[in-house]
């Protein structure tokens, strides 16, 4: 028999334990089984449900979506050794105890009120009450005297911890804490996933290859079709404009990124990078006009929150660190136009997307969500010069 816990093992509230018997909900909801002060959880953001001896965990359709080791989750999944779990920027493990030795040790105390000895020992034969049977001596009376100590039957169950307890049968294994090795008291936790809960940088874009092709009518037309999004953004850049000044006052004042302004500039660039994996035919998928996360659309894109804030002195200089970014990012916006131009032929004629330019597009896309998130003051980790 195990018990089974929900532990916290980095994160808000890191090093919290809560016992998992049945459903338990995680979220900032206060009335939720196990509340987390994560700004970018949700308020019932996943379940996690005990079924026999298998934890499930389900995403609730969370704003920023729930992950098993890196992998988003699109359906209730089986939790197995070593699993981790991401909500926001918390992580939580399940881990199990095993009861039995405890159990097995809480029930030998007992035995000694038991009269365990004399239950063992053959109740005498009681002489009869005529006088003349007293003394005459039968071949059976040696029998009915009670037994010397040296040759009383052991007792079913030996005295616990007692140094005269009687072991077991020759050749048989010592019993667990009576002799023997003891029973562990709870197997080793899950060790730690191999992989950690997000990728290296803070900033994440993904974008699925559209294995099933793309309709060759779309490279003439799915430009157009993106025109409504294109001023919507137009709007949405203005609030994300001002939202920025904040942040930047914010932060050298305070050393810290409000969340709200966070969630909100976060949005805007999953917006943007939508619409520009859209315009680049990576998808058929139209768009939402929404700065919220949905897992099941093909392109995905977040930012991990600074927990430990942003150093003070990064609103006057972060932006002139980026610069030789730009350069280069400048050279590559030439390679991504003509990769295009090759990926728009090709569906074209075809209504394939041609691998190699499908991945450089999206590398090109990463590289420059990386630097936008480390121009809004998202991170302080510089980013790579890679498309990777």
């Amino acid at each position: 028999m195990a018990e089974v816990e929900l532990v916290i093992v980095d994160g808000p509230g890191a090093g919290l334990e809560f016992e998992l018997s049945g459903a338990l909900v995680v979220g900032r909801d206060e009335n939720a089984g196990v509340v987390i002060e994560d700004p970018e959880a949700s308020r019932r953001h996943a379940s996690f449900s005990l079924e026999g001896d298998s934890v499930m965990v389900e995403d609730l359709g969370s704003t920023n979506g729930t992950f098993v080791n890196g992998e988003r989750l699109s359906a209730a999944h089986t939790l197995t050794e070593g699993d981790r779990v991401r909500i926001g920027t918390t992580i939580l493990e399940v881990r199990r105890h095993e009861v039995q030795a405890t159990q097995v040790r809480s029930a030998i105390p007992d035995l000694p009120e038991e009269p365990a000895p004399q239950a063992t020992r053959p109740a005498p034969i009681q002489p009869e009450p005529e006088p003349e049977a007293v003394p005459q001596p039968t071949a059976a009376a040696p029998v009915q005297q009670p037994p010397s100590p040296s040759e009383q039957a052991p007792p079913a169950f030996p005295p616990p911890g007692g140094p005269t307890s009687s072991g077991p049968p020759p050749g048989a294994p010592p019993p667990p804490g009576l002799g023997g090795p003891a029973m562990p008291q709870s197997p080793a936790p899950f060790a730690a996933a191999g992989s950690p809960a997000v990728s290296g940088y803070p900033a994440e874009l993904e974008i699925d290859y559209p294995a099933q092709g793309i309709a060759r009518w779309r490279p003439l037309l799915q430009g157009f079709l993106a025109i409504p999004h294109f001023f919507a953004l137009a709007f949405v850049a203005i609030g994300a404009y001002f939202a920025f000044i904040y942040v930047w006052f914010a932060i050298l004042f305070t050393g810290r990124y409000p969340p709200g302004a966070f969630s909100f500039l976060e949005g805007v660039m999953r917006w943007s990078q939508r619409v520009t994996g859209y315009t680049y035919l990576m998808t058929e998928r139209y768009p939402a006009f929404s700065t919220d996360e949905d897992p099941s659309y093909p392109i995905r894109f977040r930012v991990r929150y600074p927990e430990g804030g942003i150093a003070r002195w990064r609103v006057f200089l972060q932006g002139i660190m980026a610069l030789p970014h730009a350069i280069v990012l400048w050279f590559v916006g030439i390679g991504a136009f003509f990769a295009y131009l090759f990926a728009w032929f090709s569906i074209l004629f075809t209504g394939n997307y041609p691998p190699g330019a499908f991945e450089f597009l999206v590398g090109a896309q990463r590289w420059n969500a990386r630097v936008g998130a480390y121009m809004f003051l998202m991170t302080e980790e510089y980013p790579p010069f890679a498309l990777r």
